[in-house]
């Protein structure tokens, strides 16, 4: 509240129109560096964010991994040879267990930027061996005629589908991991299937493009709402700062109106006293809690109502700028009257006023100050 008296002290200051172009450019310049800036630093969190997201998703990718892997070998068990099968499945374990590892070492040891950016990449690396692990099934299951099992493209499209809706953060984690896994699927059915090779070659073609291409506007989708996340966070911290610092200056000014040597009041609308400090409460003779709920009609000396009720009606049409108020008869303490001279500002605007703001000293004091002013 009190901050918004500080308007009436500060003169406006007037630049011209030589100098403000000038000034104006600088500023734009400086606004448009720091909005460059700003965009950096939002792109640089809005990885990181991402990049921990893909850090939480990946015990998910292990462990879809993990169970298909065990699916396949279970359906192709005794139908494939056994200790080829059987060494395929032990490497993807042994691949599993060194990706949960260090999943574990990882979150465990740090969450910094360094560590979130070494972990993707090592993560990217991982679904690649992942992916080349799983592509060489196909040609090892189309000489084995298991290729014509529904159950090998059914395991291999979940597969897919779920590591790309995981790793969705990442768009090449996703096809690191996508494209070794289908693109031997699509030229064993070329090779070993006369029949609908070709068509099935293109179904899994088109798939693979379908997968990029939701994996794409997946991980963009995931960007854009960390990026609004980010500046929502900017904003409430920016308000936050702002708050502050509006409450660290209405404590200052309300310290120095409180220990202003002018007396100050405010009216509301109504002609209430609505505020009064301790110049006032000395003035008057009277504590401010007295004063505050008095009607300006019950303070003021009634010969002096209707010209203070006059300078209001003045003030009115006058937002922030000063009427001067001239030797007024106030009410004091004992039953008897004080001349006070000063100024009478309409602050009805300024939030947390929202009155007229009369701030002024005994008349006497105040024709000092005016030939104090003058010599």
């Amino acid at each position: 509240m009190i901050a918004a008296l500080q308007m009436t002290i500060d003169a406006p200051q007037l630049v011209s129109s030589e100098g403000r172009s000038p000034q104006a450019a600088q500023k734009r310049g400086e606004a448009t560096g720091r909005n460059e800036k700003l965009r950096s630093i939002d792109a640089e969190r809005s990885k990181i964010d991402r990049y921990a997201m893909l850090q939480k998703s990946a015990p998910i990718v292990l462990a879809i991994n993990l169970f298909a892997a065990f699916i396949i070998t279970a359906a192709g068990w005794d139908r494939v040879n056994n200790a080829v099968l059987g060494a395929w499945f032990g490497t993807m374990v042994v691949l599993t267990i060194f990706g949960a590892g260090y999943w574990w070492l990882q979150t465990k040891a740090s969450t910094s930027r360094q560590s979130l950016f070494s972990y993707t990449r090592k993560h990217v690396v991982w679904m690649g061996l992942t992916g080349v692990m799983w592509g060489v099934l196909a040609p090892f299951f189309a000489l084995h005629d298991f290729l014509g099992v529904a159950v090998f493209p059914l395991v291999i499209a979940f597969l897919t589908a779920s590591v790309a809706a995981s790793a969705a953060t990442s768009w090449r984690a996703a096809q690191a991991f996508s494209i070794p896994t289908l693109a031997p699927l699509c030229a064993a059915y070329l090779i070993f299937d006369e029949a609908n090779g070709a068509l099935i070659a293109a179904l899994v073609i088109c798939y693979l493009g379908a997968l990029a291409d939701i994996g794409w506007a997946m991980q963009q989708t995931i960007m854009r709402l960390i990026r609004q996340r980010i500046r929502s966070n900017n904003i409430a911290d920016t308000l936050k700062r702002q708050l502050e610092a509006a409450n660290d200056a209405e404590s200052r000014y309300r310290a120095l109106v409180e220990t202003s040597h002018e007396a100050t009041l405010i009216f509301s609308p109504d002609g209430e006293i609505i505020f009064a400090n301790k110049a006032a409460e000395n003035a008057l003779g009277a504590p401010a809690q007295s004063l505050i709920g008095r009607s300006s009609k019950s303070l003021l000396h009634p010969d002096d109502f209707g010209v203070f009720k006059a300078l209001g009606a003045r003030a009115l049409s006058k937002l922030g700028d000063a009427t001067p108020v001239r030797d007024l008869a106030f009410s004091n303490d004992s039953g008897g009257y004080v001349r006070m001279s000063g100024r009478l500002i309409n602050l009805l605007y300024a939030p947390g006023v929202e009155g007229f703001v009369f701030c002024g000293v005994p008349s006497a004091q105040y024709a000092l100050n005016l030939v104090r002013a003058a010599g």
